[in-house]
């Protein structure tokens, strides 16, 4: 098992999807193979962190990950507590995935999920604010968990100002959580994606 190579494309290739262009320049298999071609990765381990392109990190994420605000009980004045987190789950056999992230982001716990799966959870305050946010500012998402993502950011600069401490700044969280992931419309979701142009050449790819 390894992952899939993309190995010819003409110059100027491009495709459509939802009235969105998607403009193919010069693909290079580096931009989306993380092993080499004779080589079969083992994913029950991790790979070294100068090996990890930092495009495939959101790749996965666009993927399989998960961006949370949870409203937690405490015994503060306000009676709750903020967490922001970030979540990817995978197969027990896949678990070297989580093993990238962690080592790539130098951050987050690899936990057990469920009888056959494992989960790395991102969720201190100065890991969210420190290392997600500026990863996915730099190497944006490119599905409509971007959205997820901007909602979970704009939470972290409130609690980032301490004004979750408060209750305007608590109602204010607790209306973005209402925002997220099941709770978005289709709509949304679909005219978020459907006008953007996405150049990918042998690095990575740009949104437009």
């Amino acid at each position: 098992m390894k992952y899939s190579t993309i190995k010819k494309f003409s110059k100027y290739n491009s495709i459509t999807f939802g009235g969105s262009v998607i403009c193919l320049f010069g693909i290079s298999k580096r931009a989306f193979s993380t092993c080499n071609d004779k080589e079969e990765r083992d994913f029950t381990k991790a790979r070294e962190k100068d090996q990890i392109n930092p495009y495939w990190v959101t790749g996965i994420i666009d993927a399989e990950g998960c961006f949370i605000i949870a409203i937690l009980p405490s015994t503060g004045p306000n009676k709750k507590k903020i967490s922001l987190r970030l979540s990817v789950t995978q197969k027990s056999h896949s678990v070297g995935i989580l093993y990238d992230l962690q080592n790539f982001f130098g951050c987050g716990q690899v936990i057990t999920s469920s009888k056959d799966c494992m989960r790395i959870v991102v969720q201190k305050k100065e890991d969210i604010l420190n290392k997600i946010i500026p990863h996915f500012t730099n190497f944006p998402l490119v599905t409509s968990k971007e959205l997820n993502f901007e909602t979970l950011k704009e939470a972290a600069m409130i609690v980032a100002r301490g004004e979750h401490l408060n209750p305007i700044g608590l109602d204010k969280i607790i209306s973005l959580k209402a925002l997220m992931n099941k709770k978005r419309t289709f709509e949304e979701l679909f005219n978020h994606f459907k006008n953007k142009t996405i150049k990918l050449d042998p690095i990575g790819f740009k949104l437009l």
